[in-house]
């Protein structure tokens, strides 16, 4: 009868070869359906399917399980000055969105309404006017909106095309993806992850921050994937302190944590096939079991 190692490894096979073989398909996300080359390391796959391997831990398991929503802490920001083309010269406008800090933003209720349920919903109420006159200026209904000028005109130039949006940290796409998840702007939360998804050097940078916001606005799985592969690379100390993973659920940050940590015990067996040398270890985006803080 056959027999099998190292958690299901085909009878007769290597098994740190095998083991090898798991990792690469764990740590090679770009592409999930590539197996590895059949002269790689000396040895053979010998038609062992480890697609499932990286489904397991890069596909489904992915999904956030919706966390109970927290309130987020936002820090102010200064009133917003020129606000165009959102201000008094926009002549077409129907509709006035007041902020927090009393900044009036012109806007036009159809393209709002295509874009978000929420207003769609907003703009249909009866109008309601006071008799002190704080509902009106001119002509135009004011809805009084909780976000502050800044964010307010951040969100709004994703949804008029006579803008050109403008996201150049990890800041800026938080803001806007927090308030157009808020009104349900499903076309906008899917551009902000595009434009995520090729913000190369900030998702070397802080890629446990990127898999939060990819897991809590539930981006492009790519996003999630890839930011998910950089973490590899993080020592103990640089994964302490990420307050963007409280607006996770446990099960997401669970994954994570279990496909590092499989990742981490799989390289223990990679030094006597591949040498343990630096130029060897870079292939796969981790650092040596030596250089670990905190695993051993």
């Amino acid at each position: 009868m056959k027999t099998s190692t190292c958690d299901g490894a085909p009878a007769g096979s290597s098994e740190a070869g095998y083991r090898v073989m798991k990792f690469w398909r764990i740590v090679d996300w770009y592409s999930p359906t590539q197996y590895i080359s059949e002269s790689a390391f000396g040895m053979s796959r010998g038609g062992f399917d480890v697609r499932v391997i990286a489904q397991q831990y890069t596909g489904t398991t992915m999904s956030n399980t919706e966390a109970e929503p927290k309130q987020e802490e936002t820090k102010p920001n200064s009133r917003l000055v020129d606000r165009a083309p959102f201000d008094e010269s926009n002549k077409d406008a129907d509709i006035i969105l007041r902020t927090s800090d009393q900044v009036d933003f012109y806007v036009h209720k159809f393209l709002l309404s295509l874009i978000s349920p929420v207003f769609a919903t907003t703009f249909s109420l009866p109008q309601v006017i006071q008799s002190d006159g704080d509902e009106v200026v001119g002509d135009h209904r004011v809805v009084l909106m909780s976000e502050d000028s800044t964010s307010l005109f951040a969100l709004l130039t994703w949804c008029d095309p006579r803008c050109t949006p403008k996201c150049s940290d990890l800041g800026d796409i938080q803001t806007v993806l927090r308030i157009a998840d808020k009104y349900d702007m499903e076309n906008v939360i899917r551009r902000v992850g595009e434009i995520l998804h090729g913000m190369v050097t900030t998702i070397e940078e802080e890629p446990l921050k990127v898999y939060a916001i990819a897991i809590r606005y539930q981006l492009q799985p790519d996003v999630a994937r890839v930011a998910a592969r950089k973490t590899l690379r993080l020592t103990l100390e640089e994964r302490a302190n990420i307050s963007e993973l409280k607006h996770i659920s446990g099960t997401a940050l669970q994954n994570l944590h279990t496909t590092i940590f499989l990742a981490y015990e799989l390289s223990k067996c990679l030094p006597p096939i591949l040498t343990g040398s630096q130029r060897t270890w870079s292939m796969f985006g981790v650092q040596p079991i030596s250089q670990a803080s905190g695993i051993v």
